[in-house]
């Protein structure tokens, strides 16, 4: 089961966009954008006008 699928390096490579996440405990898959910041990973899930934004911390 892919969680995430479709995404693209952006042009300046410091993001990719244009994929979809799966949210596997409701079945439904929204628009998603990923990126770097430091040691944070960051992922935005977009649904119409409304977005959520998680963060991972790189473990040592």
């Amino acid at each position: 089961m892919d969680i995430l699928r479709g995404l693209k390096a952006s042009p300046d490579r410091k993001s990719a966009e244009g994929g979809k996440i799966l949210d596997p405990s409701k079945g439904k898959e929204y628009h998603c954008k990923i990126w770097v910041e430091g040691k944070q990973l960051r992922m935005r899930a977009y649904w119409g006008m409304l977005y959520g934004t998680r963060t991972w911390e790189r473990v040592p």
